[in-house]
């Protein structure tokens, strides 16, 4: 079982939920006829989400992929990436779920692509003029975890600026 989240261009994704979630389940199809393994076919925030996760989360495919003979090859932090043109997918192992929420979470705000919980309560972030904010979805734990996070967040994405 694995803990899925989905980083996404802001402008790509319809704000409705509901035009949302049709907008998710037509990029899950993995139709755009590419190399889904390959983080060259996303624009180049979410290259930058991906090349900062793979710090702590490293890659199971794409041109730098863990080797599978490297002594970490089969730790949980190892992480499935499926690279589109306008979205990332990344499937967790669910025993670290909650450490990649929050680092996927607070490095989706700091490259500016929007964040959508695909296996907690659907809370779809996004970037806003003054910080991080969920858009729709999610449940009264995601929104207390905005309220304690998203002040750090913004303070962080000025100390990167």
């Amino acid at each position: 079982m694995s803990y899925d989240i989905c980083v996404f261009l802001p402008d790509a994704a319809p704000e409705d939920q509901k035009a949302f979630e049709a907008w998710y389940d037509a990029l899950t199809l993995w139709r755009e006829g590419h190399n889904y393994s390959d983080p060259a076919n996303s624009a180049p925030q979410l290259q930058a989400w991906r090349h900062a996760m793979t710090v702590t989360f490293p890659p199971m495919n794409g041109p730098d992929r863990i080797a599978s003979d490297h002594p970490d090859f089969d730790s949980p932090y190892v992480t499935d990436y499926c690279c589109a043109k306008e979205a990332i997918y990344a499937a967790f192992a669910w025993s670290v779920g909650r450490e990649a929420y929050e680092l996927a979470l607070k490095t989706a705000a700091l490259t500016g692509v929007g964040f959508f919980d695909a296996s907690g309560a659907g809370a779809i972030w996004r970037p806003t003029p003054t910080g991080y904010r969920i858009s729709a979805g999610g449940v009264a734990e995601d929104y207390e975890f905005e309220k304690d996070k998203s002040a750090k967040i913004k303070k962080n994405k000025n100390k990167a600026l």
